[in-house]
C-alpha cells in the first residue's frame, strides 16, 4: 500500500511527542525530540492459523456415509455421545465422583494455573471428536486455540515445540499466557525420532509462563503419560451407549434382547458406525482386523452402501458391483496408502497419483466422481483419508498382497521374498497395520491348510492301504 493511502491517526503527547498509528500494517511509530522509535506490536495474522474453525466445520458436517442421505442426514454433532473415561494424576487413578468428561474439561479450562493434560485412546475411539466438541463448545472463546501435530513438517520440528507453536500463531511466548492450547494427534508427529524430547521440553517450557493450559490427544504407546499432570483415557462405548448410538444412526432402537459380547471392539465409535451402516452382525465376537475385512469386503461391504443421486448405479445397475471394478477400487486405495507409506506421511499430492477412469455407458468417468471420494477428507489438491485407520487397513492389505505375490514368485523361481520399504523411518510403535497383516496371514495359512486337506482327501489310496482293504 502506498504511504498516502494508509489510514493514519496522529496523537500529540507531552513534551512535543507524537504517535502515528497506521491501521493497515499494525505498526505504531512514536516520535519524540526529533527521534523515531518504531515498534511492531503484532501481526495482522496473529492467531490466524488457529484450526478451531476447521474442527467446528467437522462438528457440523454429516458423517461420511450419510453425505447424500437426505432422508436421514446425520452430523457428527447430532451423533456424538460423550465417552466414558478414566482420570489419572501421575500414576494414581482419581475417583470421578459422577463427573462426565465435559464437566471435567470445563473445570480444567476454567482453571487459573499452568498445567497439562493428555487425552489418549485407541484408534477410532473419538479423540478428534472430543477436539471438535471442544472447538464448538468454546467457539466464542478466543483463548481456545486448536492446532494439529501433523501440520508441522520435520524441518520445522528441529527447534522446540514451543517455538513452532509461536511461529505458527505468529505470537511471542508471553502472548500464550491465559490461552488453552489444544493440539490434536501427537501420534501423527513427523519427527518421530525426537518426539519424546520435543514433548518433554514443551511441558517444561510452559511452566515458565502463567496460566497456560495444554491439552494433547494421542493414541496409546506413542507418548509417555507420566510427563503430564493429568491423563484422560477414553473408554469404548458400553452397552447403553452402543444402543444410543445405534438409535442415532439408524433412527430406531435395537432389540432389547440382543447382547454385545465384544464391546471393547464394537464400542469404538468409528468401527461401530461402519458396522451398523454395512449391516454387520455387531453381536458376534470378532477381532478388529476381521471387522475391517468385512467392512471393506468386495461383496456386501461398504461400497454397496454408497449412493449417488445422479447416476443409475445406486439402483439396480451398479458400476461398482462389477468385481473387476471393485478390484480397481481397492488397487487405487492401496496405491494411495502405499504412496503415503513411502513418504511416511498421511497426505499425498493429487498430482502424484494416477486417477483411474471407469467406462460407464460409453462415458469415461473418474473414479473420484464416485463415492470413493468420501473416504478422503480432501481430493482437490491432495489425498488424506478421513480416518487414519483407513490408511492403516489399506497399507496392510497392500503389504499382504505383495507378500503373497512374492511367495508365489519365490516358489516358482526360488527368489528372495521382497517386502515394500518406506523411504523414511516408520514409527515402530504403530502396531495397527501389523495386527491386520498378522490376521490376514493367519487367515491365509488357515485357508492353505484347509485346501491341503481337501487335496489330501482327493488322492488315491496307497498300495499298503489297498492291500489292507483287499485282505479284508
Amino acid at each position: 500500500m502506498r504511504e498516502d493511502e494508509t489510514d493514519r491517526v496522529e496523537v500529540h503527547v507531552h513534551k512535543g511527542g507524537m504517535v502515528n498509528i497506521a491501521n493497515d500494517s499494525s505498526v505504531i511509530n512514536a516520535m519524540q525530540n526529533n527521534s523515531i522509535v518504531r515498534k511492531k506490536y503484532y501481526s495482522c495474522n496473529k492467531f490466524g492459523k488457529n484450526k478451531k474453525h476447521e474442527y467446528i466445520k467437522i462438528w457440523n458436517s454429516r458423517l461420511f456415509l450419510h453425505l447424500h442421505n437426505d432422508v436421514y442426514p446425520l452430523t457428527l454433532g447430532e451423533s456424538f455421545i460423550m465417552p466414558n473415561f478414566e482420570l489419572w494424576k501421575g500414576d494414581k487413578k482419581k475417583k470421578i465422583k459422577g463427573d462426565t468428561l465435559d464437566k471435567v474439561m470445563h473445570k480444567y479450562i476454567k482453571g487459573n494455573r499452568t498445567t497439562s493434560i493428555i487425552i489418549i485412546g485407541e484408534p477410532g475411539i473419538g479423540k478428534t471428536s472430543i477436539v471438535s466438541w471442544m472447538s464448538n463448545e468454546y467457539r466464542e472463546n478466543s483463548d481456545v486455540i486448536v492446532l494439529r501435530f501433523r501440520d508441522w513438517e520435520i524441518h520445522e520440528l528441529q527447534n522446540s515445540l514451543l517455538d513452532v507453536i509461536c511461529n505458527t500463531l505468529e505470537c511471542n511466548k508471553l502472548e500464550l499466557e491465559n490461552k488453552i492450547l489444544v493440539i490434536d494427534g501427537f501420534d501423527e508427529i513427523k519427527n518421530v525420532q525426537h518426539k519424546d524430547v520435543l514433548l518433554k521440553n514443551l511441558l517444561n517450557g510452559i511452566l515458565d509462563f502463567k496460566n497456560i493450559k495444554l491439552i494433547i490427544t494421542s493414541r496409546p504407546n506413542y507418548v509417555s503419560v507420566s510427563e503430564f499432570k493429568n491423563t484422560i483415557i477414553l473408554l469404548p462405548f458400553n452397552d447403553f451407549q452402543i444402543r444410543s448410538f445405534y438409535r442415532k444412526v439408524q433412527g430406531k432402537n435395537i432389540n432389547d434382547n440382543i447382547c454385545f459380547s465384544n464391546t471393547e471392539i464394537i464400542g469404538i465409535p468409528v468401527i461401530l458406525y461402519m458396522a451398523i451402516v454395512t449391516k454387520i452382525d455387531i453381536t458376534k465376537k470378532t477381532t478388529k482386523p476381521e471387522l475391517y475385512c468385512h467392512i471393506f469386503a468386495e461383496d456386501g461391504g461398504i461400497f454397496d452402501k454408497f449412493s449417488y443421486e445422479d447416476m443409475i448405479y445406486d439402483g439396480g445397475e451398479h458400476i461398482l458391483r462389477s468385481k473387476e471394478n471393485i478390484k480397481r477400487y481397492f488397487e487405487f486405495l492401496q496405491g494411495i496408502a502405499y504412496a503415503m507409506f513411502k513418504k511416511n506421511t498421511l497426505s499425498v499430492a493429487r498430482e502424484e497419483i494416477e486417477i483411474p477412469l471407469f467406462n460407464f455407458h460409453g462415458y469415461n468417468i473418474s473414479i473420484l466422481d464416485f463415492p470413493i471420494k468420501y473416504l478422503f477428507e480432501n481430493t482437490s489438491d491432495h489425498f488424506e483419508f478421513v480416518h487414519k485407520t483407513f490408511y492403516e487397513y489399506f497399507i496392510s492389505d497392500f503389504i499382504i498382497k505383495v507378500i503373497q505375490v512374492s511367495i508365489q514368485k519365490a516358489e516358482d523361481k526360488e527368489e528372495t521374498i521382497a517386502v515394500p520399504e518406506s523411504d523414511t523411518a516408520i514409527n515402530a510403535e504403530a502396531n495397527e497395520p501389523v495386527e491386520v497383516v498378522q490376521e490376514e496371514v493367519k487367515e491365509a495359512v488357515a485357508e492353505e491348510k484347509a485346501e491341503a486337506k481337501k487335496e489330501a482327501k482327493k488322492k488315491p489310496a496307497t498300495k499298503k492301504n489297498s492291500a489292507n482293504k483287499g485282505s479284508k
